[in-house]
């Protein structure tokens, strides 16, 4: 497995090229979100979709963790993937991008389709619709991985509060109106009512924010 420092590096070279305020988001993403953990439960090869892609940058470490992946980031923001596939074109033919909606997934047979700090943009009522896609779309025994803020401890569920609304109400870093967040339990339910098997993991204790992972396996 490539260490941080290295994978920092790469990524940071990817994209150097780009806005000096792009580049600062990616670094200030890759500090505070435990990626390199997440990667460790993705299949090294076969189709994976990064839902809610932004930027791209969870969709490169894929591709610099394991080349053999072939991944599709899909994401609303015209901005964002207009620099995700700058950065990309000379990347690798195994990584694309497009435009869409998470609850209108078009591709098949995936091996593992990952959604990484998306949901809490969402409104719960369409949630249920992007598992039951997700769950149809993936192969027998596909993988569902999904990472998201907990409400607890409070005090980081505040802390990131404050920082997801000076992104999305000051700075204008991530396009939402709302924030929805459920409990670790209440999201494991959910999954488990559209046929996942739910694997939850505690992933806050090194950082800032309260992570939550969440291993969803198709039966």
């Amino acid at each position: 497995m490539i260490s941080g420092k290295e994978a920092l590096r790469k990524l940071l070279n990817i994209y150097a090229k780009c806005p000096l305020f792009s580049k600062l988001h990616i670094w200030v993403r890759f500090k505070s979100c435990p990626f390199l953990e997440l990667i460790k439960y993705i299949p090294e090869d076969g189709k994976i979709l990064d839902l809610g892609c932004g930027y791209g940058l969870f969709t490169c470490l894929l591709h610099l963790t394991s080349p053999g992946r072939n991944i599709i980031g899909i994401d609303l923001d015209r901005k964002k993937l207009g620099i995700a596939i700058k950065v990309t074109t000379n990347c690798s033919e195994k990584i694309s991008f497009r435009m869409g909606d998470i609850c209108e997934i078009g591709e098949n047979d995936l091996d593992c389709i990952t959604i990484i700090d998306v949901l809490y943009l969402i409104p719960f009522e369409r949630w249920e619709l992007i598992f039951e896609n997700c769950f149809n779309r993936l192969k027998p025994n596909g993988l569902l991985l999904i990472k998201e803020m907990g409400k607890k401890p409070s005090w980081k569920y505040i802390w990131n509060l404050i920082q997801e609304t000076l992104s999305v109400k000051i700075f204008n870093i991530t396009e939402g109106n709302s924030f929805y967040f459920k409990t670790p339990l209440e999201l494991g339910e959910d999954l488990r009512r559209i046929g996942f098997k739910v694997t939850r993991l505690d992933l806050n204790k090194r950082y800032a924010h309260p992570h939550f992972l969440y291993l969803c396996r198709k039966g």
